[in-house]
């Protein structure tokens, strides 16, 4: 005996007819289990003869979602603390009151520190599971400078392309602009150049 059926998600609606929402129904002395309810109309010649309703039982791929949100969530808390001692040392680090610092030193602290901001914003990213559950990453679309972006990725992983003594040539003037989200497109910009360093 079916006691209550509460319905928990609208995605991917079709005008007024249900197309793959979900329903936890819920059962007395029974486990609940999680129903995808999916609707077509039959036509002839434009002409509605019925309507074909699916039900399928989706309890394991939710309880998977559910793991992999919870997961997704636990580790990026993990990696946050990590990150945020980081920063602090290089804190330290960049206060060069008792022993200067060389230029070389500074620039690969500002290298170092670059990188950790990368993975901080992508941190905050994974962060937000509402968000990636519904396809919504929060991209945020500015007008950047293409050449500043590139020298941006080239060097936050600097440090990486020096030790293996590889040099990066970037053609002089400017490249222009464009809309794009400047985080996401400089984290893809760095996952590129370190995968032509490396093959």
């Amino acid at each position: 005996r079916i006691v209550k059926c509460k319905k928990y998600s609208d995605k991917n609606r079709s005008n007024k007819y249900i197309n793959n929402s979900r329903f936890i129904v819920k059962r007395q002395k029974k486990e609940d289990f999680t129903v995808e309810i999916s609707a077509n109309i039959i036509k002839n010649e434009d002409k509605p003869l019925g309507i074909v309703v699916v039900f399928r039982n989706v309890t394991q791929e939710a309880r998977i979602d559910k793991q992999k949100s919870e997961f997704i969530s636990i580790a990026s808390h993990q990696l946050r603390a990590p990150l945020s001692s980081i920063k602090w040392r290089l804190e330290l680090l960049r206060d060069d009151s008792g022993n200067p610092l060389s230029k070389e030193q500074k620039d690969k602290l500002d290298s170092i520190d670059k990188s950790n901001e990368s993975m901080i914003l992508l941190i905050n990213d994974l962060l937000n599971v509402s968000r990636i559950e519904e396809g919504k990453v929060g991209t945020h679309y500015v007008s950047t400078d293409i050449k500043r972006l590139v020298e941006g990725a080239v060097g936050s992983v600097k440090a990486f392309i020096d030790e293996r003594k590889i040099k990066i040539v970037l053609p002089k003037g400017s490249f222009g602009k464009i809309l794009v989200d400047p985080n996401m497109i400089g984290q893809s910009l760095q996952n590129l150049i370190i995968n032509a360093v490396k093959y």
